[in-house]
């Protein structure tokens, strides 16, 4: 135990370094608090309760959250709690976590008991994620976990292991499902899961695409008129069109973003199977049914503590116009 502390006040030495360091080079040494990297670690008793606060990308040897994964890697085998916190701040609306420091070490951690990596709340600018197929990897290093929160469906290599004592989940809204639902009522490895949150959607105000559908694409023809009096004639003007229609396609083709959402049938089929046990509590956040459909899933196990909750992303109030005209009408208290 005193080493893993030595370890990793040592690493949080380092991190104040590298940011005195960023700091004079920015020549911002007051910068908010916030967006420093930090280390929290309390000897809780049964262990360490380990909190890191900071960057999540990789940008070199030198960065915040490698120190840090190196660190925890080292000292995983006296950590009980593990969590990934941090600022709203990331690159094209995602704060992606990359884990490679640690997944490249043979760390385990057989007696974490709690992980957690912070969901993305409403108000957020930007998507919690994790680096693709890094989840499973990292989970399946903490065998014993008796909670789990992650920002994101994890990929379905997930279910190819047991979490026997795991009895709380929570799973928030990254860029796509993965059939997360179901997956979950196929295939029972939690088998003592009695807390389950999960987050269908970021938003089920806003329209939803079918699975496959192709992005919009700007329509030069819409402003070639625009374009014209700017000196470009109609064949630079279909040339133009035909690039933004081959980049669409492209940039949909490698996205991972999928924003389709769970139907009725598979939560059906997920509270027909035996992975919700009784008496559990079951959280469903910005799913697609009617409340026809939640009434039916609660007829079907009215024994579970079923509740649900509609969460609307945040505007701007300057963005209240067009699409976005009156977002929260509904919900504006009338005088």
């Amino acid at each position: 135990m005193n080493k893993s502390l030595e370890i990793l006040q040592k690493a949080q030495l380092a991190l104040n370094a590298l940011d005195a360091e960023r700091a004079e080079e920015n020549d911002d040494v007051l910068h908010p608090l916030d967006f420093r990297s930090r280390l929290l670690v309390a000897d809780g008793g049964n262990g360490l309760y380990v909190q890191y606060d900071g960057e999540v990308w990789q940008d070199g040897e030198d960065c915040s959250i490698e120190i840090a994964l190196i660190a925890i890697a080292k000292a995983a085998p006296d950590i009980v709690s593990l969590k990934f916190m941090g600022p709203d701040e990331g690159a094209n609306g995602s704060r992606t976590h990359e884990f490679d420091a640690l997944l490249k070490s043979k760390a385990t951690f057989p007696n974490l008991l709690e992980l957690y990596i912070r969901p993305t709340d409403v108000a957020n600018h930007c998507f919690m994620n994790v680096a693709e197929n890094q989840l499973p990897a990292l989970i399946a290093r903490c065998p014993n976990l008796t909670e789990l929160t992650l920002p994101c469906a994890p990929e379905p290599e997930f279910f190819e292991f047991k979490l026997n004592d795991l009895r709380y989940l929570r799973i928030g809204m990254g860029w796509q499902l993965y059939d997360f639902i179901h997956h979950l009522a196929k295939i029972n490895n939690m088998p003592n899961l009695s807390m389950f949150d999960f987050c269908d959607s970021l938003s089920v105000f806003q329209a939803k695409l079918p699975k496959g559908a192709p992005p919009d694409v700007p329509n030069f023809a819409d402003s070639a008129g625009i374009f014209k009096q700017a000196g470009y004639d109609d064949k630079q003007i279909a040339d133009m069109q035909k690039m933004a229609n081959d980049t669409f396609s492209q940039s949909n083709a490698e996205s991972r973003f999928n924003d389709s959402y769970t139907s009725f049938t598979e939560y059906e089929a997920l509270f027909k199977s035996t992975v919700l046990k009784e008496r559990a509590i079951f959280h469903l956040r910005n799913s697609y049914l009617t409340e026809n459909e939640y009434q039916k899933l609660q007829s079907l196990r009215p024994d579970l503590q079923f509740s649900a909750s509609l969460e609307a992303p945040h505007v701007f109030v300057s963005h209240w116009q067009g699409k976005f005209a009156s977002p929260y009408k509904h919900l504006i208290i009338p005088r």
